[in-house]
């Protein structure tokens, strides 16, 4: 079994998109992974490893399955153990979906890209999977470490995002309420779009005002 997920990464991640598209598949496969720790650090190192020198060869779909990933790591930071990554990268242990985060470089144009396209999939799913939730509770759903690099990149790679953060809307036009563009998230043309759409969607500015998200 341990060889056969590793070994899934990243080639078959569009089965993975599959399982984290049906929510209680994703919390299950998360569960078995927390309940197996070699098996858990084998997938962790691996990530790390495919973040780090694989990004750019990832597909929409593969962006996609990871992004949900880390939102269910996120999710169940109660049940997770921390880790420990390296000076100086951080002193103290961190949750996993912080650990991954960090692994997602943005020291290049290309890595900045593949990071504001993985980020956005992930807020986008956290905001769905806690639109019937309390703010609060929402709040389990978005990692903080995701939505930070949005903050960061989104500005730098979107000039549009920084003339009027309040009225930005891809369309040209401000709905009364737009959409989440979960569905279309992985379009590889439109995805400036859907980042431009997420930047003025009201859930997301919320959360700027949430300090964990300053």
């Amino acid at each position: 079994m341990l060889k056969f997920l590793t070994d899934l990464l990243p080639t078959d991640l569009d089965v993975i998109l599959y399982i984290f598209r049906q929510s209680f598949w994703g919390c299950r496969f998360v569960g078995v992974l927390l309940g197996n720790r070699q098996l858990l650090s084998s997938v962790i190192h691996r990530l790390w490893d495919l973040f780090h020198n694989q990004a750019a060869s990832l597909s929409a779909v593969h962006i996609l399955g990871l992004a949900a990933f880390m939102v269910h790591l996120h999710a169940s930071m109660a049940v997770s153990p921390q880790v420990q990554l390296l000076p100086p990268m951080q002193i103290q242990a961190v949750p996993l979906a912080d650990a991954l985060s960090a692994a997602v470089l943005c020291n290049t144009h290309t890595n900045m890209i593949f990071s504001v396209r993985l980020c956005v999939a992930a807020v986008c799913y956290g905001l769905c999977r806690g639109d019937s939730v309390s703010p609060q509770q929402q709040q389990d759903y978005i990692p903080n470490s995701l939505y930070k690099k949005l903050l960061y990149l989104i500005p730098r790679l979107c000039p549009e995002a920084r003339i009027n953060s309040d009225c930005v809307c891809p369309d040209g036009q401000q709905e009364d309420s737009p959409t989440i563009p979960w569905s279309s998230i992985t379009d590889d043309k439109n995805w400036m779009k859907d980042v431009l759409h997420l930047w003025s969607h009201p859930a997301f500015q919320q959360l700027e005002q949430m300090p964990q998200y300053q």
